[in-house]
């Protein structure tokens, strides 16, 4: 009996002063193993030459689980940890909403290696129903265009010193140069006009008491601003809206004239422009005071833009 004491004893002394390698089971890190032995699901596991023991986590905390995956193959969610070959591998960390990270290296042999991944955000690209996120870029202000129009109208013209009022009938044509000042959606040009109108009173014979005047037909001048205020009906297509063109103009007298026209464009491509003026009123005062025209008149006309970032 004091036989077995004395060897539980010394059995116990020597375990403090000799510890013993750790048991399986009783592992949390490498260091807790012996020499040559990794730590793997709380087991000391001793690694073969061609086997590396990785472990691949987030650096930080983010929404949702990632996803690994190692050499094409999904391997888990991360936290991972787990043997594979020691060699070159290919590893690919995804997660929702989150920029893919993607790298290479070797593994080491018979050892344990750990990589903590960090993850980044995709940018945001606000995009409406059924657009793409190209539709989603904006028309930034600057836009420049170039327009050629033409058209005609219907009205009455006066002549205040011959006391006459006649029917009269016009045809236009000229062109204008602008930018577009507001950004996406809504579109506002403001640009410069330059056109020529034939105008043609039904009856030229005016008396004035003193002797027969012919008015008769003539081209007037015209310089003015113009501005196109749109809405979108249908995005990067159809737009509606209103336009106004104020100016000075000449021919054999000088007068001011204002435009007011009910304005739509289609867009066939980003540079491509159809303008439509269904339906406008114009007022014409001669300066001396003399004479005046009122007419309703409408407008076709085709634009070129450039713009600095696609529409579509």
């Amino acid at each position: 009996m004091t036989y077995t004491r004395w060897a539980f004893f010394y059995m116990i002394l020597f375990s403090l002063v000799f510890p013993l390698p750790a048991r399986a089971g009783d592992c949390a890190l490498d260091s807790d193993c012996d020499k040559g032995r990794v730590c793997f699901s709380r087991n000391c596991k001793k690694l073969d030459k061609v086997e590396s023991l990785l472990t691949v986590e987030l650096a930080t905390m983010i929404e949702g689980n990632a996803g690994l995956f190692i050499d094409g193959a999904y391997m888990g969610p991360l936290p991972w940890t787990g043997i594979i070959s020691a060699e070159h591998h290919e590893i690919r960390v995804e997660a929702p909403g989150m920029i893919t990270v993607h790298f290479n290296g070797e593994s080491p042999a018979a050892a344990s290696d750990s990589i903590s991944v960090t993850m980044e955000p995709e940018p945001h690209v606000a995009t409406g129903p059924g657009e793409s996120a190209a539709k989603a870029e904006r028309d930034e202000p600057g836009t420049i265009y170039f327009a050629l129009f033409g058209g005609g109208g219907y009205g009455v013209g006066g002549w205040g010193t011959a006391g006459w009022k006649r029917p009269i009938a016009s045809l236009a044509g000229g062109g204008s140069m602008g930018l577009r000042l507001l950004p996406d959606p809504i579109w506002f040009d403001l640009g410069l006009a330059i056109s020529t109108t034939s105008l043609k009173p039904f009856d030229t014979t005016v008396d004035n008491g003193s002797r027969p005047a012919e008015w008769g037909d003539f081209v007037k001048i015209n310089f003015g601003l113009l501005g196109r205020l749109l809405f979108p009906v249908k995005k990067n297509f159809l737009y509606i809206g209103a336009s106004l063109e104020p100016g000075y103009g000449m021919s054999g007298v000088n007068w001011v004239y204002a435009d007011l026209h009910l304005a739509m464009s289609l867009f066939l491509s980003k540079h491509f422009e159809i303008q439509v003026n269904p339906l406008g009123l114009e007022y014409l005062q001669d300066l001396a005071g003399q004479g005046y025209i009122f007419s309703f008149n409408a407008r076709l006309g085709v634009a070129v833009r450039f713009p600095k970032n696609p529409l579509f």
